[in-house]
């Protein structure tokens, strides 16, 4: 069995964010997330880091992942 493309999955996804009736916290920003996951190389849960960053107007992000230089605006620094 293949896995689901990336445009599959923001094909699924995304309209379920969108609905109207659907209330969570941080909407725009999981949406953020998803447009850095459809723009860059970084997967979903490095985009919804690299969101939560920007979100929080964070100078920098700790990790090992050097993908995070895909993400405009957030600086990467190794533990």
């Amino acid at each position: 069995m293949s896995a689901i493309s990336r445009v599959a999955q923001l094909l699924v996804v995304r309209p379920l964010i969108e609905a109207k009736g659907l209330r969570m916290d941080f909407k725009n920003s999981m949406l953020a997330a998803l447009d850095l996951y459809e723009h860059t190389n970084l997967d979903f849960e490095d985009a919804l880091s690299a969101q939560h960053v920007l979100r929080k107007r964070l100078d920098s992000i700790i990790s090992y992942d050097r993908d995070f230089g895909a993400a405009v605006g957030v600086v990467r620094e190794e533990p």
